[in-house]
This record gives structure tokens, C-alpha cells and sequence, in this order.
């Protein structure tokens, strides 16, 4: 698979501390790709750095293609009009106005609103316009839905997957864990500058030796009860909960001890850890 991004032993340091310790990764073409990391953890140095927009001491960084970035905040003057600050940045990138970026992203109805008077969300689509203007190979996003609402984030989901659909690298950083999972198909969690795990969310979940919640309801409350292959935690809600890794084993074991005891399943709930409680236990407490 072809590169779009390449990292090599990247260190970035402010005075006498070092910010980013020699990390390395690559993006491939056509991937969406998030770093994850506690604040603090570096993800915005890193990703200014490779957007040319911070000096490093040492490293190599390699971009295959035309990107475009879109930022948690911008410094556009508070009494421009959004047409006008789209129609200036397609000048000063000497593209084409091409205003289908524009109403793609649901911004004619405030085209002559001034930035000042825009929304959050109003400001961060016309943050990812100006991102696309010359339809730019390598995308980044710096906490792309930060402030958003559901209605917002859904509506920029939307447009990411449209992009990934068009063949766009997107290379984001994120707290929504939820949004990482839904988007990306690889992550990158970095912890103290660090990269401490590059895969995708399942290889996250399963080198974490992740947890499965089996749930049961029976039509009698179940008492305590030792298995082999799974933890007693108790019952709540009438279903009664145990902790296992192993969990066809486990389901073998649990129906087999209920239908010798006469006391017939009513219902059975599978509950995985989730991918934020991975990337805490990694990125937080360490594995």
C-alpha cells in the first residue's frame, strides 16, 4: 500500500523539554487516521509539525501530494464574510472558486454572515471549505468536531466519509472516541511524546486483553456461582453479570450449568470493553 505520510524518528523539543521523542509512523493513501493521546500528549505538536507549521530538531518527515488543514481555531478577521473569506483563500491558492465546496457544506445560507456572528459549527465547516479549496490530496483535522452538536457532528462525519469515498488521506486528531471508531481505520496513541500502539480499534481492544461482560436474565435470580472460565460480579436489572475473556467458553459453560438447573434463559446480552476504556488503560495507566 502507497504512503501519503511518512514520520521518521521525529523529535520536536520548547527549551529544555522535549515535546515529541522520536516517533515514527506512516499514513497510507486513502486512509483516514487519527492520534490519540491525552492533552499534553503531543498530538497537536505532531501534527504541526508535519503541517510545516512548527521547526523540529531532528527527524525526517516525507508528503506524498497537496494537503489541506483544517484547524481548531482560526485567526480570520471577525467582520469578514464567509464568502469572502472563501473567495480570498481560493485566490491566495490561485484555484478555481469552486463554490460546490462551498454549498456542499451547507454554507450558501450564510454566505454573507459575518464570522463574528457565526456559530461553532458554522465556523468549522467554513474552517474545512477553505481545507478543500484545490481539492487537496492529504486532509488534516485537528479536533475536527470540538464544540460541535450532535446534529453538527454527524453532518461532518457526513462529509469525512464522502472524502475517504473520493480517495482523500485524512490524517485527524480526536477525543471522541466514539468518532475515532466509527471513522478510522487505523490509530495512533501517543502518551509523554511517545508512540505507545499503532493498530487498528479491535488490535487495541484485544492487545489490551479486553473484558466481555456476558449478561443473563433467568427466570429465577441467580445466586452466586463459581465457573471455570468467567467472575461472578453480581445481578442488577434482574440480569446478573459475569466477567470473562473467553467467552465462548464461557457461554458454553453458563448454559449448560442453567439447563441442568431447570432455570431457563430469558435473555442474554454480549457487552465489550469499549475503545475509550482501551485507550485509557494505554494512554492513561499504561498497558
Amino acid at each position: 500500500m502507497s504512503t501519503a505520510i511518512k514520520v521518521e524518528n521525529l523529535i520536536k523539543s520548547y527549551g529544555q523539554n522535549t515535546a515529541i521523542k522520536g516517533i515514527s509512523f506512516n499514513v497510507n493513501k486513502g486512509e483516514v487516521f487519527a492520534l490519540l493521546g491525552i492533552n499534553g500528549a503531543g498530538k497537536t505538536t505532531t501534527l504541526e509539525c508535519i503541517e510545516g507549521l512548527l521547526k523540529y530538531q531532528s527527524g525526517k518527515i516525507s508528503i506524498d501530494g497537496s494537503f489541506g488543514v483544517q484547524i481548531q481555531s482560526s485567526s480570520l478577521p471577525e467582520n469578514i464574510k464567509a464568502i469572502e473569506a472563501f473567495t480570498y483563500f481560493c485566490k491566495w491558492n490561485k484555484a478555481n472558486i469552486d463554490l460546490s465546496i462551498f454549498e456542499s457544506l451547507g454554507l450558501s445560507e450564510i454566505k454573507n454572515k459575518q464570522y463574528c456572528q457565526m456559530s461553532t459549527g458554522q465556523k468549522r465547516r467554513l474552517h474545512l471549505a477553505l481545507a478543500l479549496i484545490g481539492s487537496p490530496d492529504i486532509i488534516f483535522l485537528d479536533e475536527p468536531t470540538a464544540g460541535l452538536d450532535v446534529e453538527g457532528r454527524a453532518a461532518l462525519h457526513g462529509q469525512i466519509r464522502k472524502l475517504k469515498s473520493m480517495g482523500k488521506t485524512i490524517l485527524l486528531s480526536s477525543h471522541d472516541m466514539a468518532e475515532v471508531e466509527s471513522l478510522c481505520d487505523r490509530i495512533a496513541i501517543l502518551k509523554d511524546g511517545r508512540i505507545v500502539f499503532i493498530g487498528t480499534s479491535r488490535e487495541l481492544t484485544a492487545e489490551m486483553h479486553s473484558k466481555i461482560s456476558l449478561q443473563i436474565k433467568t427466570s429465577k435470580p441467580l445466586e452466586k456461582t463459581d465457573f471455570i472460565h468467567s467472575t461472578f460480579t453480581g445481578t442488577d436489572s434482574e440480569y446478573t453479570t459475569f466477567i470473562t475473556s473467553n467467552i465462548g467458553d464461557s457461554l458454553i459453560e453458563l448454559l449448560n450449568f442453567l439447563k441442568n438447573s431447570s432455570n431457563p434463559v430469558v435473555d442474554i446480552r454480549i457487552v465489550h470493553q469499549s475503545l475509550e476504556e482501551s485507550f485509557l488503560g494505554i494512554a492513561k495507566e499504561g498497558k
